[in-house]
């Protein structure tokens, strides 16, 4: 991303060829890496210039390494099936589709408070139609409050594009705030640029004082706090893996 835009916004040459390099090894090392796309796509609509036909003619090398890592993918036998946990996108459309609605929003509730998504494959349905519901109700409460805020303002549409799209990408993975590191990615700025003018210019009414000042603590103090204990998490599947791993016959 940065090569990328170094590319177009200062005429570094190399990063055009740096830039799809740089991507592929990140496929390499992690399928997560495909959320760059996302945040190629937003830099095409919201920061490079031209016009957009151009803009976006300008993707093609990001594409023909996505293509081509996709291929040897599907060639190579990688990816899941029949799994209750993870769906395919290009295998599976409908469920993947179904599941990004379930999801989504129990992601965007993970990103922006501390309930971690990891919750969400531990409720009975009664608590996860009280997640769901919270989770709605907290996006529209934030969208209403700090959307007029970031009206026109094409970085923050870029940081959002990016993580939004990127919240698409994992959406083929049962929730855990472990996948949110590229969503958080455009998360953070694009938070940080709806909270500065509240803090050059407070807000009037106590509502929106309540909305930002949770979102504040939240993020600004919840959650380094938080981030140790969280990133423990990933210790209890080493610790549930090795018994049902036992029990499969060695044949």
């Amino acid at each position: 991303l940065i090569a990328h835009d170094r590319w177009r916004r200062e005429g570094w040459r190399a990063g055009a060829l740096l830039a799809p390099a740089l991507l592929g090894l990140g496929l390499l090392s992690s399928e997560m890496a495909v959320a760059t796309a996302a945040f190629l796509l937003a830099h095409a609509l919201w920061v490079d210039q031209g016009p957009l036909r151009r803009r976006l003619a300008r993707l093609w090398p990001y594409l023909l390494v996505l293509a081509a890592w996709q291929a040897i993918y599907v060639a190579w036998g990688f990816g899941v099936s029949a799994s209750g946990a993870y769906q395919n996108p290009l295998a599976e459309p409908l469920t993947f589709g179904l599941r990004v609605l379930e999801r989504a929003p129990i992601y965007a509730l993970g990103q922006l408070t501390p309930v971690d998504s990891m919750f969400w494959g531990l409720c009975p349905t009664g608590g996860r139609v009280v997640l769901y519901l919270s989770a709605l109700a907290m996006l529209v409460v934030v969208v209403r409050t700090m959307g007029p805020r970031l009206a026109g303002q094409r970085h923050a549409y870029f940081w959002l594009t990016g993580a939004g799209l990127s919240l698409l990408f994992i959406c083929a993975s049962a929730p855990w705030d472990r996948h949110l590191v590229f969503v958080g990615l455009g998360a953070a700025p694009a938070l940080a640029m709806a909270l500065v003018p509240f803090v050059q210019a407070p807000a009037v009414g106590r509502w929106p004082r309540m909305v930002v000042g949770t979102l504040a603590v939240f993020n600004l103090v919840l959650a380094p706090l938080l981030l140790p204990i969280k990133s423990l998490t990933i210790m209890g599947m080493s610790l549930a893996i090795p018994s049902p791993d036992a029990s499969i016959p060695r044949d």
